[in-house]
């Protein structure tokens, strides 16, 4: 296999004025970012596979399903954090 094309990204973002933390911080969100977007879009698939039969699923705790997007923007943060 070719070796993988090094693009010296880090060493330009350490050379620049931002502290190291910015650096980590904006590279952790964007892990974060992505892992909530795949989340949502699942529970968008599964919303709309209940919605298109729905005499399969009665929905008794709907408030409950409120916090699902908070709980998974959460989780995809710890995720994201602890990957480092």
């Amino acid at each position: 296999m070719p070796a993988k094309r090094q693009r010296d990204t880090l060493e330009a973002l350490l050379a620049s004025r931002l502290p190291d933390r910015a650096i980590l911080f904006g590279k952790v969100a964007a892990v974060a970012a992505y892992g909530w977007l795949v989340t949502l879009l699942c529970w968008l698939g599964g919303w709309l596979t209940v919605w298109l039969n729905p005499a399969e699923v009665t929905f008794q705790q709907a408030p409950a399903l409120l916090g699902l997007p908070v709980l998974s923007f959460l989780a995809a943060w710890y995720v994201a954090v602890s990957a480092c």
